[in-house]
């Protein structure tokens, strides 16, 4: 039953807007929330811009997967008293520092960099670190 409902969920959010409005929410590029969903970039731009495209059964579970997850996500991190709006998804931190995620992930395992792994959503770190890191 979850699959089925995973399915309909992933169409709807897609149609909707709704995963748009999510990959927003979190400040990411279309190209890592593309990563988080498990598609290629060209693929979720395109459910950006005409969300009426029709999703294979497995793309849609894999959104509505995803998109249930993340949201449930939220809900713990708001309940932990971790704002969002204080941290930046490492996807997002890589190319404004003019290098790859794969290099900044390499930083993060030798401990030069810190980082808050969020689950579902990936890496984060604080907008201070950031900022920081960007002297």
């Amino acid at each position: 039953m979850r699959d089925t409902n995973d399915v309909l969920l992933g169409r709807e959010a897609v149609e909707s807007g709704w995963l748009k409005s999510l990959r927003e929410k979190l400040g990411m590029p279309q190209a890592a929330m593309a990563d988080l969903v498990g598609t290629d970039a060209a693929r979720y731009r395109l459910w950006e811009t005409e969300p009426d495209t029709r999703l294979w059964t497995r793309s849609a579970q894999r959104v509505g997967r995803f998109y249930r997850s993340a949201l449930n996500q939220i809900i713990v991190l708001e309940e932990k008293g971790i704002d969002l709006d204080t941290l930046v998804p490492f996807m997002a931190v890589a190319p404004r520092l003019g290098m790859t995620h794969e290099g900044l992930l390499a930083r993060y395992r030798r401990g030069d960099v810190r980082g808050e792994d969020l689950g579902v959503l990936g890496l984060w770190m604080t907008k201070a670190d950031f900022w920081e890191m960007q002297q």
